[in-house]
């Protein structure tokens, strides 16, 4: 045994090898000592509790300001929801309109066609008659303006078409946050109790856990 001096930063430990009669060779020694101090009982468990009920805490003052505006975010949901109903509808009713009038210009523009044509198979049939050779480059020029206002016809009713659908994905949108908001004003008061139930637990757990943890000889 040897005293080492308690404020000493190293020691130096001496082993007389004839004394001990050791041959030559590779040897391994432990040294073993004894030493007053403190400890703590899991310092790990006291800091997940603290961190635990610093959660809870800040999920209450969450729950605390939902529900304090949950009325007035619902009653905006529900005026949006509503108002994006009524554009939903009037953009489906508007696409009657263009569709009709797509569909007038088409068959107007079908029916142009089918004079031209006529007028063609005559005027082969006479080509050297002048009135239907007029015939013939009037039904030309009628089916090219039918052609071209058939061809915005059709533009207009895919541009309504287009509108409707955007329209109505905004407000099935705009009924589902509705929905949402209606659900959170629900249901945020029992989430609150439960969370201050949570946060009495957590509390105790702070304090069995520190006491534990206290630093001990």
């Amino acid at each position: 045994e040897i005293e080492v001096d308690g404020k000493a930063t190293n020691a130096t430990v001496e082993i007389d090898l004839a004394e001990h009669k050791i041959p030559a060779g590779t040897y391994s020694f432990y040294l073993q000592t004894q030493t007053p101090g403190k400890y703590r009982n899991n310092p790990e468990a006291a800091k997940a509790a603290d961190e635990a009920l610093k959660q809870v805490e800040k999920l209450i003052a969450d729950l605390a300001a939902v529900i304090k505006t949950a009325p007035e975010v619902k009653q905006a949901a529900i005026k949006t929801a509503t108002d994006s109903a009524a554009q939903a509808k009037a953009a489906s009713e508007a696409v009657a309109g263009p569709a009709k009038a797509a569909a007038e210009a088409e068959a107007l523009a079908k029916t142009s066609t089918e004079k031209l044509t006529a007028a063609k198979t005559a005027l082969e049939a006479k080509p050297d008659d002048q009135e239907l050779l007029a015939a013939k480059e009037a039904a030309a020029k009628a089916s090219e303006e039918a052609e071209s206002k058939s061809k915005a016809a059709l533009e207009a009713k895919v541009v309504a078409e287009k509108t409707a659908t955007e329209a109505k994905a905004k407000a099935k949108a705009n009924a589902e946050a509705q929905a949402v908001a209606e659900k959170t004003e629900a249901e945020a008061p029992a989430k609150l109790k439960d969370a201050e139930k949570s946060k009495e637990l957590a509390a105790n757990r702070v304090k069995e856990t520190a006491k534990t943890a206290e630093p001990r000889d």
